[in-house]
C-alpha cells in the first residue's frame, strides 16, 4: 500500500471519529440560579457553583462544599461573586473571586441569609428574617470584610434592585415561591408580589404594579425596571385560571412609575425563573437550561453548556437501611424477620447472627407492606415494578423472579394480610374499599366500603372471616364500627354499637373471642381557665364472645371456678388419652343474633390505646401517655408509646418496652418482633419484658449490624418522581386535577429526569410538576439530600449597633416570653442586670473590635457556656464579665417582642379597655398564645384579634366557637366579684386583622369571622391556600411530599378561600413609610374603630336589680 493510500485511510478514519464524537450527546446537568457578566456565566448545579463561557462551552466547577451554594451574583465590576452557601452547615453569605478561589464567609447567623443584590457602594445585600417580626423578611448590607450587617431602610423586602446613579430602589415586599421552587404556579392569592419603588432617603415607596398577577424579581437597568411576570389571569377576579401556555413566567419591563408595560420574552413551555441582572444581561433558568436576555439588543438565547462532572451524587452508594425501615413481618415460626426498607425487601435470621437476604433487587421500583405466605416460601408485597402498584410474590430465599399476582384496585393501596390457610389475601385501598384477593388466581373483588380508609384488618384462625373497622355516618358525626366479613356467605356483619367508636379488632387464637378497643369512657376534665371541658383517655378494651356457649373469663360457678377453666380441664383430659393426637383445627363459630349483647369490658384502666393483638390468653397493645401539646418527644421515652401485655386470666398488666414504633407476631403467635427507637428485637410472645442480650453468646438473637444496601440514586429518583405523580393523581382533592392533563405533565417534566444529578434537584423538578396544579399546600422537600455538618451560631437575644471603634452598644435586650424564662434572652438572668446603653466589648476574652463581626466569636457556641464582657463605655478597661449560654435562634424571642410591642401600641393609642390577642398559627403555639393572651383580657370592653402572619394549623374553628359565645346573664357572689355567662365570653365590639401572611387555618378563622359576623375583618387579602393536607405517606428515602386533599365550600355551594384567599371587609394597607416610622396602620384602624364603637355604642352591663323581698307581711323590717 502506498504512503498516500495510508494517509488517505488515516484521514478518513479521523473524519469518521470526529463525526462520531460530534454526534455523541454532550453531558448535561440541571442548571439553576444563573448570573452572567462579560463572557462568563455562573450557575448552580449538583449543589455547587459552576462557570462557563457565555457563548456556550465547557463548564468548570468553582465550589465543592457538601451543602448547596446558590443565588450567585456578579459584582458590578464583574470581579467578584457573592452567593449563599452552607459550608459550615448554616446558610450564610459568602464571596469568592469571579474566576474562583477560597470562599470568604461574610455573615454569621442561624437565620437564612440569601443574597439579593449588590448595593451601589459595593456592599452585598441579602434578605433574612434574623430580626423581623413574624414571617417578615428584611434586607441587610454587608461589606467585603464581613462587618456587622446594616439594615436597608425598607420595611418588608425579599428581592431588591437599585436605581443606577440614583437613590431609589425597586423591591418586592413578599418573597414569592417563583424565586425558588414554583410549587404554586399562577398564584393569585393575597401574597402575590407587587413592585414598590421609592427613595431610601425620603422613604416614600409606591406600589407601581398593583395587579392580581405576580410581578417578581425586579431588576433596574437604565430607565426601566425589568421583572418576571405571569400573564393571562383576569385582573378583577381570581376564580378563573389561565388555560394557555402563555401564562408562563416571562421577562417584562416598566418605567419606574409603572407605565409603559412591555413583554420581552415569550416562553411557552417552561416558566422563566431565578433572573439576575449584570452587565446589561438578564440570565435566567428555563426548564433545566440557562437562557440570557440581552437588554441592549433585545435578543434571547439559550446558553449551551457542556457539563463535565463526575456526577458524584449519582454514583451507587452503600447505606444502612435500618433508618429507612417502613414495616416488618415474621414468618410462621418467627425464625426469619422480613424488613421493608428504602423500597426493598430483606429478611434476617432472628435466632442467631446469619445472612441477611436481599429479596427484591428492584432499584427502579418500590416494594412495601411485605408479608410471608403461611408456608414461608414466598413474600407477598406491593411493588410498582409495572409503573403502578400491584401485588407480587417474591421467592423468600431471594432466588428467582417475582411473579405478579394481581393489579391494585386503586393507585395507592394499604398492607395486604394473607389468610392462615394461604388461600386469600385482603387489603384496603385509597378509594375506601376492602378488597379480597384469590391467592391462586389473583382475582380481586371489593367486599365492603367505608366513609374513610380501611387500614386494619385481620383473618380469623380458620380463614373464614375478616374483621376490620369502618367509618360510618356523614360529616364529623361518624363513628368507627367493627364489621366481620364472611368469605363463605359473602356478607358483612356489623357487630359493635354505632353509638361508640370501636377499632383495632383482633381474634382470639382459639376462635372464641374477638377483642377490640372502644371509646366509651367519658370522664370530663375541666379547664383551669374557663368553664370548658375536655374528655381524655376514653379508650377501653373489650372482649366479644362469638357464640352463646362461651362464658366471660371472669364468671364463676358455685365452686368459685371459671366455667371456661372447667371446660379447658375437660379438654386437656381428653387430649391426654391420645399422646399422638394432632393439633386440633380451630373452627370459629359465630352466632350473629344478640352479638352486641355478649361484650365484656376487660379490667384495664381507660387510656390512649391502639394496636391490639391477641395471643393465647394475653393481649398486646400500645399505650400512649396523656401529654399536652407542648410536650416534646426528646431523646427519652416519656412521651412515646409503650407496648403493654395484659394477662386475661390473672388481669396482670405489664409494661414490656417503651419507645415502640411497631410490633408484629409470627404466624404461630409464638414470637414477637418489636421495632424500637434504637432498633429491632425478636423475643418469645407472652414475655413481659425484653430479654437481656446473651453475654456468653454474642451471636445469639437478631443482628442487623452488617445490614447494608447498595443503592442506585438515579433509579431511585425515577421511582420517587413517578410515585410523586401517582400520589397526586390518587389523593388530589379534584379528580379532574383542575383540568390539567396530568399524564402529559408527567411526560413533559419526566423528560428532564436524565438531567437530575442530586436529590435536591429532584425536589425542584417535582415541585415544578405539582406546581402545574395551581394549589397551595403543595410541597416537596427533604429526602436523602446532601448537607454539610450543622454548626450553630450562638445568639445573645439583643439588638446592637456597632460603634465606630468596633464595639457594640446594646440597644435592646429582648424580654421574650414573659411567662417562660426559658424563652428569654440569655442576658435577662436574675442578677445580670444588663441594661440598654451598655457595650459588649469582648467574647471569651477576645475583644470584639478585633474582628469584623462579633457573631463570628459565637460560631459553634450555641448552648455552650461563654464569657462575655460588658462595660458602660466602649472600652475594655473596667469591663465586667458574665457567663451566659447563647441560644441557637431568636425567632421566639423576637416574635414575643413583636407581640408585646403591639400590646403596648394598643394600650398607648387605645387605652386600657382594648384587649389585643395575636395568634402566630393555629397549632400548638397559637393555642398556647390564646390561653395566655385571651382569658386574662376577656373582661375588657373591646377586642382586637390579630391573625396577620398566621401560619395555619387546625384550631381556628375552636377559637371561633369561643368568640361566638355571647353573654346572656351576669351574677355576683355575696362577697365576690361579678361574673358572666357564658363564662369568658367577650362582651363588647371586636375586630380581626388579616394579611397576605394569614394562611391555611388562619384563613379558616378569617372566613369564619366574616360569616359569623363577629365584627369587621380589616387588613389585606389572605394567602389563599385552603386545600388541606395530611402528608402521612413519606417517599422511600423519607422525602416529604404533600397532596392537597381536603377542601370545602360554603352554604352558597361555592368553593371557599382556595386561590384568591379571604377578602377583608375593610382594606387597610400598611404603607412602607409608616412602618419604618414604627406605625401600624391596620392596628390604628382597629383601635379607632373600637374607640368609636365604645364611645357611640357602648355595651353596658345592666345594673344589678334590687334584691327580692320574700318576707311575709308580719316579718318585714
Amino acid at each position: 500500500m502506498s504512503l498516500w493510500s495510508r494517509i488517505l485511510i488515516v484521514s478518513v478514519l479521523l473524519i469518521v471519529c470526529a463525526v462520531m464524537a460530534s454526534a455523541a450527546p454532550e453531558p448535561l446537568g440541571y442548571y439553576r440560579y444563573p448570573t452572567a457578566f462579560g463572557d462568563q456565566i455562573v450557575f448552580t448545579s449538583e449543589g455547587d457553583l459552576w462557570s462557563a463561557p457565555l457563548s456556550g462551552g465547557i463548564a468548570r466547577r468553582l465550589t465543592t462544599a457538601a451543602g448547596v451554594e446558590n443565588f450567585a451574583l456578579f459584582s458590578p465590576d464583574g470581579k467578584w461573586l457573592a452567593f449563599t452557601g452552607n459550608y459550615d452547615g448554616n446558610v450564610d453569605v459568602y464571596m469568592i473571586p469571579a474566576e474562583g478561589g477560597v470562599p470568604k464567609r461574610l455573615t454569621y447567623h442561624p437565620a437564612l441569609d440569601y443574597v439579593a443584590a449588590w448595593a451601589p457602594d459595593g456592599k452585598i445585600v441579602f434578605r433574612s428574617t434574623r430580626d423581623g417580626g413574624p414571617g417578615i423578611w428584611k434586607c441587610y448590607a454587608v461589606s467585603h470584610e464581613g462587618e456587622y450587617p446594616e439594615q436597608i431602610p425598607v420595611d418588608e423586602v425579599g428581592l431588591i434592585t437599585y436605581e443606577p446613579n440614583g437613590d431609589r430602589v425597586a423591591y418586592n415586599r413578599q418573597v414569592h415561591q417563583y424565586m425558588g421552587y414554583g410549587w404554586w404556579k399562577r398564584y393569585r392569592g393575597g401574597d402575590a408580589t407587587d413592585i414598590w419603588v421609592g427613595s431610601t432617603k425620603t422613604r416614600d415607596y409606591k406600589n407601581v404594579t398593583n395587579s392580581a398577577r405576580n410581578e417578581t424579581s425586579p431588576m433596574w437597568f437604565g430607565d426601566r425596571i425589568y421583572f418576571m411576570r405571569d400573564n393571562d389571569a383576569p385582573e378583577g377576579g381570581h376564580a378563573q385560571l389561565p388555560d394557555s401556555a402563555s401564562a408562563r413566567m416571562n421577562i417584562w419591563s416598566i418605567q419606574p412609575d409603572g407605565s409603559d408595560l412591555k413583554q420581552h420574552t415569550f416562553h411557552s413551555e417552561w416558566d422563566a425563573r431565578w433572573p439576575t441582572l449584570a452587565d446589561g444581561k438578564i440570565a435566567y433558568g428555563l426548564g433545566a437550561d440557562i437562557w440570557v436576555f440581552d437588554i441592549r439588543s433585545g435578543q434571547t438565547r439559550k446558553v449551551d453548556v457542556t457539563f463535565p462532572s463526575d456526577m458524584l451524587q449519582t454514583r451507587d452508594k452503600f447505606i444502612s437501611p435500618d433508618e429507612y425501615s417502613d414495616d416488618m413481618a415474621l414468618n410462621k415460626d418467627g425464625k426469619r424477620l422480613l424488613l421493608n426498607a428504602r423500597g426493598e425487601l430483606f429478611t434476617a435470621p432472628t435466632e442467631r447472627r446469619g445472612v441477611i437476604r436481599h429479596i427484591s433487587h428492584t432499584p427502579a421500583a418500590r416494594e412495601k407492606n411485605g408479608v410471608f405466605t403461611p408456608d414461608g416460601k414466598q413474600i407477598l408485597a406491593w411493588s410498582d415494578l409495572s409503573g403502578e402498584e400491584a401485588l407480587y410474590l417474591f421467592p423468600a430465599d431471594g432466588v428467582g423472579e417475582a411473579k405478579k399476582l394481581a393489579d391494585g384496585s386503586a393507585g395507592w393501596n394499604f398492607a395486604p394480610v394473607i389468610s392462615p390457610d394461604g388461600k386469600w389475601a385482603v387489603y384496603g385501598d385509597c378509594r375506601r374499599a376492602l378488597q379480597l384477593v384469590d391467592m391462586a388466581t389473583g382475582k380481586t373483588v371489593a367486599v365492603d366500603s367505608s366513609e374513610w380508609e380501611i387500614r386494619g384488618y385481620e383473618w380469623s384462625p380458620d380463614s373464614r372471616y375478616i374483621v376490620y373497622s369502618v367509618k360510618q355516618g356523614a360529616d364529623d358525626s361518624g363513628v368507627n364500627v367493627i364489621h366481620i366479613y364472611d368469605v363463605t356467605d359473602k356478607k358483612a356483619h356489623e357487630i359493635t354499637d354505632p353509638l361508640f367508636t370501636s377499632y383495632s379488632p383482633t381474634w382470639d387464637p382459639q376462635g372464641k373471642w374477638l377483642y377490640f378497643i372502644s371509646s366509651r369512657h367519658m370522664n370530663p376534665f375541666s379547664s383551669d381557665l374557663d368553664w370548658s371541658f375536655v374528655v381524655l383517655e376514653t379508650n377501653q378494651i373489650f372482649g366479644l364472645a362469638l357464640d352463646t356457649t362461651t362464658f366471660s373469663p371472669y364468671a364463676c360457678n358455685e365452686d368459685g371456678q371459671s366455667p371456661e377453666a372447667k371446660k379447658d380441664e375437660e379438654k386437656e383430659d381428653e387430649n391426654k388419652k391420645d399422646d399422638e393426637k394432632k393439633e386440633e383445627k380451630v373452627e370459629v363459630n359465630i352466632v350473629w343474633d344478640g352479638i352486641q349483647d355478649r361484650i365484656v369490658k376487660l379490667p384495664v384502666d381507660p387510656g390512649n390505646y391502639g394496636g391490639l393483638t391477641a395471643i393465647e390468653g394475653k393481649l398486646y397493645f400500645f399505650s400512649s401517655p396523656t401529654t399536652g401539646w407542648l410536650a416534646g418527644g426528646g431523646d427519652d421515652d416519656s412521651h412515646s408509646s409503650t407496648l403493654k401485655l395484659f394477662d386475661i386470666k390473672t388481669t396482670k398488666l405489664s409494661d414490656v418496652v417503651s419507645g415502640v414504633e411497631g410490633y408484629v407476631l409470627s404466624g404461630d403467635c409464638k414470637k414477637i418482633a418489636v421495632h424500637k427507637k434504637d432498633g429491632f428485637v425478636v423475643m418469645d410472645a407472652g414475655a413481659a419484658e425484653v430479654p437481656e442480650p446473651d453475654k456468653d453468646d454474642q451471636d445469639a438473637g437478631l443482628h442487623l449490624e452488617d445490614w447494608i444496601y447498595d443503592l442506585d440514586p438515579q433509579q431511585e429518583w425515577t421511582q420517587i418522581f413517578n410515585e410523586a405523580w401517582r400520589m397526586h393523581r390518587d389523593f388530589y382533592y379534584d379528580p379532574n386535577m383542575h383540568g390539567v392533563n396530568w399524564k402529559w405533565q408527567r411526560d413533559r417534566y419526566g423528560s428532564l429526569l436524565n438531567r437530575i444529578r442530586t436529590r435536591d434537584e429532584l425536589n425542584d423538578l417535582i415541585a415544578q410538576l405539582i406546581g402545574e396544579l395551581t394549589s397551595g399546600h403543595n410541597y416537596a422537600y427533604g429526602g436523602d439530600t446532601q448537607r454539610g455538618k450543622s454548626v450553630g451560631v450562638g445568639l445573645l437575644g439583643v439588638n446592637v449597633t456597632r460603634t465606630n471603634d468596633g464595639f457594640y452598644r446594646i440597644d435592646r435586650v429582648l424580654a421574650g416570653d414573659r411567662w417562660d424564662r426559658g424563652r428569654t434572652s440569655p442576658l435577662t438572668g436574675v442578677g445580670m442586670n444588663v441594661k440598654t446603653g451598655e457595650y459588649l466589648v469582648a467574647v471569651n476574652g477576645v475583644a470584639v473590635n478585633t474582628v469584623p463581626n462579633y457573631l463570628a466569636l459565637l460560631n459553634n457556641q450555641a448552648n455552650r457556656l461563654v464569657t462575655i464582657s460588658l462595660n458602660s463605655t466602649p472600652s475594655l478597661d473596667g469591663a465586667r464579665k458574665l457567663v451566659v449560654k447563647p441560644i441557637g435562634g431568636e425567632d421566639e424571642l423576637r416574635y414575643w417582642d413583636w407581640v408585646y410591642g403591639r400590646m403596648e401600641y394598643v394600650r398607648k393609642n387605645g387605652g386600657d379597655d382594648i384587649a389585643y390577642v395575636h395568634l402566630s398559627d393555629m397549632g400548638t403555639s397559637g393555642m398556647e398564645q390564646w390561653m395566655k393572651e385571651y382569658y386574662t383580657q376577656s373582661g375588657k370592653k373591646a377586642l382586637i384579634m390579630d391573625v396577620r402572619h398566621n401560619g395555619g394549623g387546625n384550631i381556628a374553628e375552636w377559637i371561633l366557637s369561643q368568640l361566638e359565645r355571647s353573654v346572656w346573664s351576669w351574677g355576683v357572689a355575696r362577697n365576690g366579684n361579678r361574673y358572666r355567662k357564658a363564662s369568658s365570653a367577650f362582651y363588647g365590639p371586636m375586630v380581626a386583622l388579616c394579611n397576605g401572611g394569614s394562611g391555611s387555618d388562619g384563613e379558616t378563622f378569617s372566613e369564619g369571622w366574616k360569616r359569623l359576623k363577629l365584627g369587621p375583618l380589616a387588613g389585606t387579602r389572605t394567602w389563599g391556600g385552603w386545600v388541606g393536607i395530611r402528608a402521612d405517606k413519606p417517599l422511600l428515602d423519607r422525602g416529604f411530599l404533600s397532596q392537597p386533599e381536603f377542601t370545602g365550600w360554603g352554604k352558597e355551594s361555592t368553593w371557599l378561600i382556595e386561590g384568591p384567599g379571604v377578602s377583608p371587609d375593610v382594606e387597610v394597607i400598611n404603607h412602607p413609610k409608616m412602618v419604618l416610622q414604627g406605625l401600624d396602620e391596620q392596628l390604628d384602624w382597629a383601635i379607632n374603630y373600637l374607640k368609636d364603637k365604645m364611645k357611640n355604642e357602648p355595651m353596658k352591663v345592666p345594673p344589678m336589680p334590687p334584691f327580692p323581698d320574700k318576707s311575709p307581711t308580719g316579718f318585714r323590717k
